[in-house]
């Protein structure tokens, strides 16, 4: 019996494992000598919109681990574009985070030692964003308290209230009194201050 096969999911998966074999490559080359007793895995989710990478370690016993996370929509798009550098720009960018993390441990986040590895790695070496990628915010909320907003592109079907003021008036815990003002739906406002 013949396996019939669905061209256009094919095609898709023969299109997407190009870039997925190169970054893996790319990762692997540049972690292999300079961090070879790190532990990593790389991870391509379809829902990161307003981050194109992220890369968190950590250490448990004498081992160091790393997870890459990144956007496949925006890998995809640079895919259909043509536009490679700024996707290998953002996997060095992760790589430069493992590599600062496995050299020099915790807290350096796009400081000086992150910076001059960047530049050793040649990519650049600045915190990178490509804007017209990204997905609008659909919703804004405002505390009332200290005026923190807070973006998303999902609307909370709960009232949320406001991290920063429950942890500094109500001890951590959750409080009513500081539930998030809705002050833009979808881009209409809804409240104004």
């Amino acid at each position: 019996m013949a396996k019939i096969i669905d061209l256009q999911k094919y095609r898709k998966q023969k299109e997407s494992s190009f870039w997925v074999e190169n970054v893996e490559n790319l990762i692997e080359g540049h972690l292999k000598y300079r961090c070879p007793y790190l532990i990593y895995e790389i991870v391509y989710s379809n829902s990161m919109y307003h981050n194109l990478g992220l890369c968190s370690c950590k250490t448990k016993g004498k081992y160091k681990y790393a997870t890459f996370k990144f956007s496949r929509p925006f890998f995809e798009a640079c895919q259909k574009t043509g536009n490679y550098d700024d996707m290998w720009d953002t996997v060095l960018h992760e790589i430069g985070h493992a590599i600062t993390y496995y050299a020099y441990g915790a807290g350096h986040g796009h400081d000086k030692v992150w910076k001059s590895i960047m530049m050793m790695l040649g990519g650049r070496p600045e915190k990178s964003t490509n804007a017209e990628f990204f997905k609008p915010y659909r919703y804004i909320y405002k505390c009332p308290y200290c005026g923190n907003e807070t973006k998303t592109l999902r609307k909370y079907m709960k009232g949320v209230a406001c991290g920063k003021c429950c942890r500094n008036y109500n001890g951590g815990a959750y409080s009513t009194e500081y539930i998030l003002d809705l002050i833009c739906d979808e881009g209409k406002v809804v409240q104004s201050w």
